[in-house]
C-alpha cells in the first residue's frame, strides 16, 4: 500500500532544517529551477525579488515558506524498486503535479528503512510569476491523489488508498456518520432528558430528578451545571450538549410553559443500526451466508422485541450490543466473511475499489464497509458470536 502526507513548512528555520534532513539520507538527489546548491538561499532569493518573504500569515499565524511532500512505497515494492526506477517515478509525479514548472523543487531518495521512499520539497513561491503556491483542503482528493495513482497505475504498483491521502473527505464524512449512528455518553444524556423534562417545571427540577431517579451526579460551579451519567467516566458540562438542551435553552423551554406558549416539544431519538435487510432474500448464498442469515432473523425477532425506554442501563447496554451484532452478521452474510483471511481480502479489495471509482455516492458506500470490516479485522470478530452469548444478552434483559 503507497501512502503519501503533505506537511506545511511554516517558518524560514523549518525550511532550512527540512533541506538538510532530505539531503543527508538521501541516496539521490534531483533539483529543478536551481542554478546553484545553496537550496535555501535560492528559494529565500525568490521570495524577496517578489516581495514574499515576509507573507500573509495562516489562521494559526503562521506563513508557508514551503511544502514538503512524503510518498512511501510498500514494503514489499521496496524490496525490488531501484533508487534509479524510483526517480524516474517523482519525475513523472512532478510532471503529472506541474509542480516542477513553476517551483524550485528538491527531491531526494531515501532507502534506510523498511519502506523505500520519496521526499518533494518546494518553495512556496513560484520563481516565473512570485504567486504562491494555494493549497486547498480537498485538492488532493480532488486533484492530486487521481494524477498519482495514474502514474502508479501505469507502473503496476499499488495506488494511495484513500484513508491515507491527506484530504481524505469521504473518511471525513464517514466520522460524521459514524457519530450520528453511534450511542454516546451525550446521546443517552439528551434521550434522559427529552423523557423526563415534560414531567417537571425547572432546570433545577429536571437536575434533581436525574439525580434521584436516574443515578446522575450534578455539580454546581460559578456559572454553569455539570453532570455525570451513571455509567461515564468523567461530568459533561450542560451547556456542551448543544441545541435544545443547554441551560439557556431548557430555561427557556420552562419559561414558555409556564406562560402558556405553544412551543416545540423537546424530543431525542437514539439511533438504530442501519441495515439492509434485502439481503435476506438474496438468492445463490454459500452455507456460511445461510448460517449468519439465519442467526440474523432470528437476532432480528429478538430485538424487535426490546424497548429501549424504561430500562436499567445494564439492559441498555445489552441492547446495544444486539444493535452491533446485527451490523456483524450483515457484513458477513453481504461479503461471505467466513474467515480472518477473507476479511483481510475484503478490505484490500474494498481499498482498491475506493481508489479507482469515480462515482462519489459509491465511493461513500464503499468506504462505510470498508471502514466497518476493518474494524471487525482489527478487533478480531470481537462481539456477539455464538448462541450461548445471544441467549446470555437475551436473559439479562427483562422481557
Amino acid at each position: 500500500m503507497a501512502i503519501m502526507k503533505m506537511l506545511n513548512v511554516t517558518t524560514n528555520k523549518h525550511l532550512a532544517s527540512s533541506i538538510n534532513y532530505i539531503l543527508n539520507k538521501s541516496v539521490l538527489t534531483s533539483s529543478y529551477n536551481f542554478v546553484t546548491e545553496n537550496y535555501y538561499e535560492e528559494m529565500q532569493e525568490t521570495k524577496q525579488i517578489f516581495g514574499k518573504e515576509k507573507d500573509k500569515t495562516d489562521k494559526r499565524g503562521k506563513a508557508r515558506q514551503g511544502y514538503h511532500f512524503l510518498f512511501s512505497f510498500s514494503h514489499d515494492e521496496s524490496k525490488t524498486l531501484t533508487k534509479d526506477k524510483i526517480n524516474e517515478l517523482t519525475f513523472e509525479i512532478l510532471e503529472q503535479l506541474g509542480i516542477s514548472e513553476h517551483y524550485e523543487t528538491l527531491t531526494a531518495i531515501h532507502m534506510d528503512k523498511e519502506h523505500a521512499h520519496i521526499h518533494i520539497l518546494f518553495n512556496s513561491v513560484s520563481f516565473k510569476n512570485g504567486k504562491k503556491y494555494y493549497y486547498k483542503n480537498k485538492d488532493f482528493k480532488n486533484l492530486m491523489q487521481e494524477k498519482i495513482n495514474h502514474v502508479l497505475t501505469e507502473n503496476n504498483l499499488s495506488v494511495i488508498p484513500l484513508e491515507s491521502s491527506l484530504d481524505a473527505m469521504v473518511y471525513k464524512e464517514w466520522k460524521e456518520n459514524k457519530k450520528e449512528d453511534t450511542i454516546t455518553i451525550r446521546k443517552l444524556i439528551k434521550f434522559d432528558i427529552a423523557q423526563i423534562v415534560d414531567e417537571v417545571h425547572s432546570l433545577d427540577e429536571l437536575l434533581k430528578k436525574l439525580k434521584i431517579e436516574y443515578g446522575y451526579d450534578v455539580k454546581y460551579n460559578r456559572k454553569y451545571a455539570t453532570i455525570k451519567h451513571p455509567i461515564a467516566n468523567r461530568y459533561i458540562r450542560l451547556n456542551s450538549l448543544k441545541g435544545k438542551f443547554t441551560e439557556e435553552k431548557l430555561t427557556e423551554y420552562f419559561d414558555y410553559k409556564r406562560l402558556g406558549i405553544v412551543i416545540d416539544k423537546i424530543q431525542f431519538t437514539l439511533p438504530k443500526a442501519k441495515i439492509d435487510y434485502s439481503i435476506l432474500t438474496k438468492e445463490n448464498l454459500t452455507d456460511f451466508q445461510k448460517q449468519q442469515k439465519t442467526q440474523l432473523i432470528e437476532h432480528l425477532k429478538i430485538k424487535n422485541g426490546l424497548q429501549y425506554q424504561n430500562r436499567t442501563y445494564v439492559e441498555k447496554q445489552a441492547i446495544l450490543n444486539f444493535q452491533q451484532y446485527a451490523e456483524i452478521l450483515y457484513l458477513k452474510i453481504r461479503y461471505n466473511l467466513d474467515s480472518v483471511e477473507k476479511i483481510k481480502d475484503t478490505v484490500a479489495q474494498l481499498e482498491q475499489k475506493i481508489v479507482l471509482e469515480k462515482n462519489e455516492a459509491i465511493k461513500k458506500e464503499l468506504f462505510i464497509d470498508y471502514k466497518k470490516i476493518k474494524e471487525l479485522e482489527k478487533t478480531e470478530m470481537k462481539g456477539v458470536e455464538n448462541e450461548d452469548e445471544i441467549r446470555g444478552i437475551r436473559n439479562t434483559i427483562k422481557r
